[in-house]
């Protein structure tokens, strides 16, 4: 529900008492991950609300913040550092070969490009 953004399933299952940091794939990702990576800040919101962990690691290193980086969700990456995510190695370097900072740098996101130049990248 939260990689589709469907709000209100999620607020529904979060009502019924759904574990907030359940992991739904082989790649370790909970709902904020889902949620994260697709921009839908209004559920990252309440998942967040509801005690999602914000730094939660999934493989690769990969948690909510660098999803959002990885995808140019600029409002989505201000809601997680202004609730206090500090989940980002910025010179992490991922199984291809690439980083933060080069994966923005050949995407174009040159906001990003700042943002992780500003928290030290290489």
């Amino acid at each position: 529900a939260a990689a589709n953004g469907l709000y209100s399933l999620v607020a529904q299952f979060l009502d019924e008492g759904m574990d907030v940091d359940l992991v739904h794939n082989k790649l370790g990702y909970t709902a904020l991950h889902f949620a994260s990576s697709n921009g839908y800040t209004d559920i990252v919101e309440l998942l967040l609300d509801h005690g999602a962990a914000i730094d939660a690691i999934a493989e690769q290193h990969k948690t909510p913040l660098l999803c959002a980086l990885a995808h140019n969700h600029h409002d989505t990456i201000s809601l997680l550092f202004a609730r206090g995510a500090t989940g980002i190695d910025v010179n992490m370097c991922f199984s291809d070969g690439t980083t933060p900072l080069s994966l923005a740098s050949e995407a174009g996101f040159l906001e990003i490009v700042t943002v992780l130049l500003a928290l030290g990248a290489d």
